[in-house]
């Protein structure tokens, strides 16, 4: 779903910005940037075509912004539709798979991933995490913890869109890919506003991934703190199954995920959605004949979604 990082998003990542109107609180903007620029000349580089360029200026707004979380400045996307007057609009937090730099959001995730979901009527808010997004200001990429301090840039991307006043804060959804969706479960453990929750390609026991992919290991290793002394509890503090009761009562949760997944197995959703229900916990769980950014399934993917966040999400 998310595509390797590529000298195009570092382009994207590395914008740097005059502006430092610092702000103090956590999950204020300190500043932004329309995404392309106000002509199509000016975003030509972004090698997007002229009709999409102008369909984005004239149904969405689209900025790079730069939120307070803790200590650090973090990057992120804020896509929204053109309301009128004091209309309010739903939110979706998007949460990126990969760490650090890979995975980081460029244009075509705009375009293939976040736009989607905005033309359902909603606004799309997707932090990159701590340094993720190259600031003359911020962190170096390795302050990503993988499901660590760096939790927080969801807690407060949450909190920035309960701010805006054209987001109605009663309606604020969550859809997380791969690495994403771990990071919503650990938010979630603090968050008590959010009205649904969407999973793609969700690693739900870290154990496991080790297990199917034991490479990963060495990728924990170097993410999160003090890894090789204490593997087993940082696993599970970002292996949801293991406190699913620490999830909001009730989240209707939807969990999305491929049959072909050589990233995460889907052995992982199953045993994920056969734990909720053990629990009651409100799910579905739909498998597609696919791999793990559900490449060849985004119609149907994008039509659950909708359904999940625009309707009265029901398990099945």
């Amino acid at each position: 779903m998310i595509r390797n990082i590529t000298k195009l998003a570092l382009i994207f990542i590395s914008l740097i910005f005059s502006d430092s109107s610092l702000a103090n609180d956590s999950g204020d903007i300190l500043r932004e940037k329309n995404c392309f620029g106000d002509t199509y000349e000016e975003a030509m580089h972004s090698r997007i075509n002229k009709k999409e360029f102008l369909d984005l200026q004239a149904n969405f707004i689209c900025k790079v912004i730069v939120y307070q979380s803790g200590q650090y400045p973090v990057g992120g996307i804020l896509l929204t539709p053109k309301t009128e007057g004091d209309q309010k609009v739903p939110a979706v937090i998007f949460n990126r798979g990969g760490n650090g730099h890979f995975g980081a959001l460029n244009y075509s995730n705009i375009f293939l991933h976040l736009k989607p979901i905005a033309e359902m009527g909603v606004a799309v808010l997707a932090t990159q995490y701590r340094g993720g997004m190259e600031l003359t200001d911020g962190p170096d990429e390795s302050v990503d913890e993988f499901g660590g301090s760096d939790v927080k840039d969801v807690t407060n991307i949450v909190r920035l869109a309960s701010q805006l006043p054209y987001i109605d804060e009663h309606q604020i959804h969550m859809v997380g890919f791969s690495r994403g969706a771990m990071s919503a479960f650990i938010s979630l453990k603090k968050l008590n506003n959010i009205k649904s929750l969407t999973v793609l390609g969700a690693p739900s026991n870290l154990f496991k991934t080790i297990e199917e992919r034991p490479e990963m290991e060495k990728v924990f290793d170097y993410r999160v703190p003090n890894f090789t002394s204490n593997k087993e509890s940082e696993l599970r503090k970002r292996s949801v199954v293991y406190w699913l009761d620490e999830l909001p009562d009730e989240l209707p949760t939807l969990i999305l995920h491929g049959a072909k997944d050589k990233r995460v197995s889907v052995e992982q959703a199953k045993i994920l959605a056969d734990k909720l229900s053990d629990i009651n916990h409100p799910h579905k769980l739909v498998i597609y004949d696919d791999y793990h950014g559900l490449q060849f399934s985004q119609g149907l993917m994008f039509k659950e979604i909708k359904a999940w966040i625009t309707g009265e999400p029901k398990a099945e």
